[in-house]
């Protein structure tokens, strides 16, 4: 049986924990698909909870209310469909597991129980889920003991298989339908892969394969892509467009495949997207930035800009505007030109930017950050933290008279304070209005710390955490000179973005005019490209520098390589404990250097030297 013209696709965006309000959304689909004629609705794995519920997954009451909520969900259902979805299920002895269900109203068809999780840095669901073949629970659901089923069972007539990991069970083989729910989180060329290795499996059976993903930012920091596909015999029939900003979307076979994304349009989206879902989550009343007129900062306050763009090209003038009501925020409907709408009349209240200027700043910062900040419509301010150093470095002289303060011989502390003078006024400007305040450390100072605790790592939110600095750079220069694509009929570009393309990457906390980021780290290309190679690959210090100098690219840094290798990993071996501290942070790239997320590392590793001495 061709099941295709029967089947949808549901994604939602979930929120972790909010039972309610997932259920709500899965109804809201429900009732679509119905509208549409549909007579099977298919979810994501965990859409009902959330995929990172977390430690609140060992809490007897919450996983009680759960299958309370799976129990109401399904008496919820709309007549004459029939649905498929994932939620933590707990059985009659109390083990938990990561289950998808089939149902109707009022009946449950089948319960599916995961087997095992293909293993991956980002991988959690072991330290909460049961797995095993031969595990067989009962649930006690809707009044009756339920077993779970093995794969391979019939829906609407349809035989049915689910996988969370095909390398667990090859029973899909004598399927009609595939279901694999697996909640993907975004990252470079993930979505690409996902599909190859979905059109890949298809051509090893007769069955419809269907893939639907959960959507947005969930809880923070993990950022899930909202792709749902559908493929068959080697082809790709369906596949939707990543990170929508709706709460729901509901997919079929007549959407088709979407166009890829350029590159750096996939993960502005992508940051756009959780920047926009963290902003709702946390009730926060827009942004407030300090802008130093480099390239991270200006980033950071674009991303803000696209998120609002983005929204409104895909909600619509009146959903735009109530949603943002929410927030306190009122705003006339838009008429007219989004982008332009987007930066006269929603940027001046979403976002407050602040350019923070010492002794050792240059007009070039400060012109870049006012034109950065007209390009996007921010509310921008300038002002001083001369005197408040000049105050710090004053109170300590007071009391080491004996040895004041000297740029020879205090050259980091007194760096530091112009960082740290930076904190209280931005906060001030956040807290004021209940602004969330924004960081702006980039993937390669993470990885070797370089950034000043308690001052240019204050906020509550690093938008571009999960993107290494070259590859920022060369995002502003496709904003600067191709733009951002909205949509196939609107671009958004950012010419004042020249300013910020135009400099050499420089803290300005060092007097004289020539302190720059590369100076005294290294090309941020080979940072770059050492940090992958020890994060993504795990290779040592002496297998990279031999994957280096074979690179073309690299040959002008021949002569520093073993240095800038050994510099790396000393830096970053160092820097855990700054890591630890760090604001939320996206997972962009296929690396992040969140201790929460993709990379667990000590906090002491004695410079990473049992490594390093590869190299003498």
């Amino acid at each position: 049986m061709n099941p295709c013209k029967k089947i949808a696709l549901g994604s939602i965006k979930t929120a972790a924990a909010d039972l309610h309000g997932n259920r709500s959304k899965l109804l809201n689909v429900c009732a679509q698909a119905v509208a549409q004629g549909k007579k099977l609705v298919l979810f994501p794995e965990l859409a009902l909870t959330g995929t990172d519920c977390q430690d609140l997954l060992f809490n007897q009451s919450f996983k009680q209310k759960v299958n309370q909520e799976l129990c109401d969900l399904v008496n919820a259902l709309p007549d004459g469909l029939t649905v498929g979805v994932g939620t933590a299920l707990t059985d009659v002895i109390g083990s938990l597991y990561d289950a998808y269900i089939f149902a109707r109203r009022g009946e449950i068809i089948a319960i599916y129980c995961a087997h095992g999780f293909t293993r991956t840095p980002l991988e959690y669901r072991e330290r909460y889920f049961t797995v095993g073949k031969k595990l067989n629970p009962v649930f006690s659901l809707l009044g009756k003991g339920i077993k779970a089923c093995a794969n391979g069972f019939e829906v609407d007539g349809i035989t049915t298989a689910v996988l969370f990991d095909v390398n667990f069970d090859k029973k899909f083989k004598h399927a009609d339908l595939v279901v694999l729910p697996s909640a993907r989180i975004y990252e470079t060329y993930g979505l690409q892969a996902a599909a190859e290795a979905l059109v890949t499996l298809s051509g090893r059976t007769k069955a419809l394969l269907a893939a639907p993903n959960l959507c947005g930012n969930e809880s923070g920091g993990a950022i899930l892509d909202g792709v749902c596909m559908l493929a068959r015999k080697g082809e790709l029939l369906v596949r939707s467009s990543a990170c929508f900003f709706a709460d729901s979307k509901l997919i079929t076979l007549e959407d088709g495949v979407s166009a890829d994304d350029d590159y750096y349009d996939e993960m502005l989206r992508a940051v756009a997207l959780g920047v926009d879902d963290f902003m709702y989550n946390s009730h926060g009343h827009g942004f407030a930035l300090s802008l130093s007129g480099g390239a991270d900062s200006a980033l950071c306050a674009s991303c803000v800009a696209i998120a609002q763009i983005c929204a409104l090209s895909e909600l619509g003038a009146e959903a735009y505007c109530a949603r943002l009501a929410r927030l306190g925020f009122a705003f006339p409907r838009c008429e007219g030109d989004i982008i332009t709408y987007v930066r006269d009349v929603v940027m001046p209240q979403l976002l407050v930017t602040v350019y923070q200027g010492s002794d050792n700043s240059s007009d070039v910062t400060r012109t870049a950050a006012r034109m950065l900040a007209k390009g996007v419509g921010a509310s921008h301010h300038e002002w001083s933290i001369s005197q408040v150093v000049k105050d710090y470095v004053a109170l300590f002289d007071g009391i080491c008279p004996d040895k004041p303060l000297s740029w020879e011989h205090d050259d980091v502390p007194l760096q530091n304070i112009q960082a740290r003078s930076r904190l209280p006024g931005i906060w001030l400007t956040a807290n004021r209005e209940g602004r969330l305040l924004i960081e702006t450390s980039n993937l390669s100072e993470s990885a070797v710390g370089y950034c000043t605790m308690d001052g240019d790592t204050a906020g509550g939110l690093a938008p571009i955490a999960g993107i290494g600095k070259s590859v920022v750079r060369r995002i502003n220069k496709h904003l600067e000179t191709d733009g951002f694509k909205v949509n196939a009929e609107l671009t958004f570009k950012l010419p004042e973005m020249s300013y910020i393309t135009a400099q050499a990457p420089t803290a300005e906390l060092r007097p004289g005019g020539t302190q720059t980021d590369e100076g005294d780290l290294m090309p941020y290309v080979v940072l770059d490209a050492i940090r992958k190679l020890f994060a993504q690959d795990y290779l040592g210090p002496k297998d990279i520098l031999a994957r280096l100098q074979q690179e073309d690219e690299f040959k002008p840094y021949t002569a520093k390589l073993p240095d800038y290798v050994q510099r790396f990993f000393v830096l970053h071996s160092r820097s855990q404990w700054k890591r630890v501290r760090y604001p939320v942070g996206f997972h962009i790239e296929k690396d992040d250097e969140s201790p929460c997320g993709y990379w667990r590392f000590p906090i002491f590793s004695y410079d990473l030297k049992i490594l390093t001495e590869d190299l003498q």
